[in-house]
C-alpha cells in the first residue's frame, strides 16, 4: 500500500486497524482513554499516536501516558510499539504493565483547577482543555498541597508549583528551546 492508497483508506480505518494491533499487546488499551490521535505516514511506515496533550499524575500512581503504534506500510500489520510511562513519585518504580489512564472525576477537578490558575495568572498565556497546541504538553503532579506542572512545547518550557487552596502560581522556571534538526524522512498526516 502506497501513501496515496493509504489516504483513501482514511485516517477512521487505520486507527481501527492500530486499536487492534494495540490490543494485541496490550489487551486493556482504549483509545478512549486519550484526548488525540494522529495517523502520519512515510516511504517507512504508518504511525498511529494516541496522546493527551494534558496529563494528572495523582500522587502514588503510574500508567500509561502515551502510545505509538507503528504499523508495516504494505500490510497495516503490528510493527512495533513504542509507550511512555508517566508515574508519580518521579524516582520510584513503575510496574511491568501500568494500566492506561483513566479520567475519573477527581481526575478532571485537578486539570480544570490547574488549568484555570494558569489562564488566570497571565502568565504563561491562555491553556483551554481542547485546545492545547499539538506541540505542547502539560503534565501535572498530584503533590501534599499544591501541584507540580510542567508545560513543554516545541520552542518553551515552563516548570512551576500551584497551591491547591489558591490557585497561586509560584516558583516559576521558563526556558527557551532551540529547534531540533529534523532527522529521517519526512511524514505526511493523514487527516
Amino acid at each position: 500500500m502506497d501513501i496515496k492508497e493509504l489516504k483513501k483508506l482514511g485516517k477512521k480505518a487505520i486507527v481501527k486497524r492500530a486499536v487492534e494491533a494495540a490490543k494485541s499487546r496490550f489487551p486493556s488499551f482504549d483509545p478512549k482513554a486519550f484526548d488525540r490521535t494522529r495517523v502520519m505516514v512515510n516511504d517507512e511506515g504508518v504511525w498511529v499516536s494516541f496522546t493527551n496533550p494534558v496529563t494528572y499524575i495523582p500522587r502514588k500512581a503510574a500508567f500509561y501516558e502515551d502510545l505509538d503504534v507503528q504499523l508495516e506500510l504494505g500490510s497495516l500489520e503490528l510493527g512495533q510499539t513504542s509507550s511512555r510511562i508517566a508515574k508519580n513519585p518521579e524516582e520510584g518504580t513503575s510496574p511491568d504493565e501500568p494500566p492506561f489512564p483513566v479520567k475519573t472525576t477527581g481526575w478532571e477537578k485537578a486539570v480544570a483547577f490547574v488549568l484555570d490558575a494558569i489562564n488566570k495568572s497571565g502568565e504563561m498565556g491562555r491553556f483551554e482543555r481542547g485546545a492545547i497546541p499539538a506541540d505542547t504538553r502539560v503534565r501535572i503532579y498530584g503533590r501534599t498541597g499544591h501541584y507540580d506542572v510542567q508545560i513543554v512545547g516545541t520552542y518553551t518550557e515552563y516548570d512551576f508549583s500551584v497551591r491547591k487552596t489558591s490557585g497561586k502560581i509560584y516558583d516559576i522556571s521558563h526556558a527557551d528551546l532551540a529547534r531540533p534538526p529534523d532527522f529521517g524522512e519526512p511524514s505526511v498526516e493523514i487527516e
